[in-house]
């Protein structure tokens, strides 16, 4: 289950409140109606969070705290610092292999090997058990720079109560000191994405993730404590007192001058950029459809982008039948990849990432044939996972239908996995009842599972 945060900031048009979760991508102002687009897909974007506990009362939390260990102690100064965290969303795919204590073997490098970097990728595998598909949606955070000795190591649960606020850094900088992120994005996705579990992954993606810093307010106490100045840290949020020792070397992290000026969400109308109607107010999606000059477009950073896309017709579907249009990816290999047939990758976002993963799985198996629809465009749906999302799960399809093949031959294919041309296409699924109907494969998908 999701656990969006809240961002609470001003409306670009009118300066009325404006809230909404964190990783929406399209709104629409309560007060003067306007439809926005929110920039900054997929950076690393950052926010502040404000803090709720004055000087004085940090400073009486820490004295009461020395008072309840029996330890007098003599305040020397308080300072409040913001202290960066990264925080980590997404949904997990995994192929995993059940411990049966059978022998490990190792897949070649090179099936493994993909378009873009995959650190979070597994290359090994058990046999002669199936894999299994798991899917789940993970949620980390972390301190973003190196505090040993202070206790400060994760938000907890906190963030699922707090609001969230754009990073400005003048405003954070006359309360008092933004410490400077200390661990690249790389080595952020790297460390969230390390996982404790037993059970034997094979290959792992993670769909529509979203890293993101988050800068919380300490109250930073210095005392004077048998004969030795040390640090005591109070959170500014909820009073509450973390440490009483940390030494006075934390002084060199916490003034530490970053180059680095963080990434901040914008706001633009949700229009075409080409014939600047509007487009569809769908909060989370990241491809759109402009009904008024008939193109496709994709939400980049701060940019739509225009896509090559088609819609697709099935000769056997009733005219008379209720039909619902579902983006889908093609991704069509490069020749030198070994792999010649196209992949069909889902683009529209479901309940349960498992059964999208499922269906791409079919598809991809199956290499539907379809015609072109001409004339007039159908209502087209608009899509959440990105091109980028595409080629990743590309890669986990691959892995699967390699390890089917492989459990029936000794041969391992060894391609080098790469793609050419991705083309976003539309198909017709037919509703019937609280179900969309698959054309392809005829699995049933539950229409309320479908989100927008």
């Amino acid at each position: 289950m999701e656990n969006r945060l809240v961002v609470a900031t001003t409306c670009p048009t009118c300066s009325a409140p404006l809230d909404f979760a964190q990783g929406t991508n399209a709104i629409q102002c309560g007060y003067c109606r306007s439809n926005l687009l929110v920039t900054g897909h997929k950076q690393v974007l950052s926010y502040a969070i404000s803090p709720k506990v004055e000087r004085h009362d940090a400073v009486a939390q820490a004295q009461l705290a020395y008072e309840e260990r029996s330890m007098s102690c003599c305040v020397r100064t308080a300072h409040l610092y913001f202290i960066p965290y990264y925080r980590l969303t997404g949904h997990d795919l995994r192929w995993v292999q059940t411990a049966d204590g059978t022998e490990q073997r190792t897949l070649p490098t090179s099936l493994l090997q993909s378009m873009m970097e995959q650190p979070e990728a597994r290359q090994t595998f058990r046999e002669p058990c199936k894999p299994q598909l798991h899917d789940r949606y993970i949620e980390k955070n972390f301190i973003a720079c190196p505090m040993p000795g202070t206790g400060l190591h994760s938000l907890g649960i906190r963030p699922a109560v707090l609001r969230l606020e754009l990073f400005h850094s003048e405003r954070l900088t006359s309360l008092g000191t933004v410490v400077a992120v200390g661990m690249s994005p790389r080595e952020a996705l790297a460390q969230g994405l390390k996982t404790a579990g037993k059970q034997h992954m094979m290959m792992r993606q993670v769909l529509g993730r979203m890293l993101s810093v988050l800068y919380f307010p300490y109250w930073i106490v210095e005392v004077e404590q048998a004969g030795q100045t040390v640090l005591a840290i109070v959170d500014a949020v909820a009073a509450k007192v973390i440490t009483l020792d940390a030494p006075c070397s934390l002084y060199r992290v916490l003034h530490q001058k970053s180059n680095i000026a963080p990434q901040v969400i914008g706001f633009r109308p949700l229009v075409c950029p080409n014939c600047n109607w509007d487009l569809p107010l769908r909060t989370d999606d990241s491809l759109y459809f402009c009904t008024a000059c008939d193109r496709a477009w994709q939400l980049a950073g701060s940019e739509l982008h225009a896509v090559a896309y088609q819609v697709a017709s099935l000769p056997s579907m009733s005219a008379q039948s209720a039909v619902t249009y579902l983006p889908f990816w093609i991704l069509q290999p490069k020749a030198t990849s070994g792999a010649s047939c196209p992949y069909y990758l889902p683009a529209f976002r479901y309940r349960r990432l498992k059964v999208l993963a499922d269906l791409a799985c079919r598809w991809t198996r199956k290499q539907p044939h379809y015609e072109m629809l001409t004339g007039a465009k159908p209502p087209l749906q608009g899509g959440f996972y990105d091109q980028g999302d595409a080629v990743q799960l590309a890669h986990f399809v691959h892995t699967g239908l390699s390890l089917e093949r492989h459990r029936r031959s000794s041969q391992v294919a060894r391609p080098q996995l790469s793609f050419r041309r991705a083309t976003l296409t539309w198909f017709p699924f037919t509703g019937r009842g609280r179900y969309l109907i698959d054309p392809i494969t005829g699995l049933d998908l539950q229409s309320s599972a479908l989100l927008s």
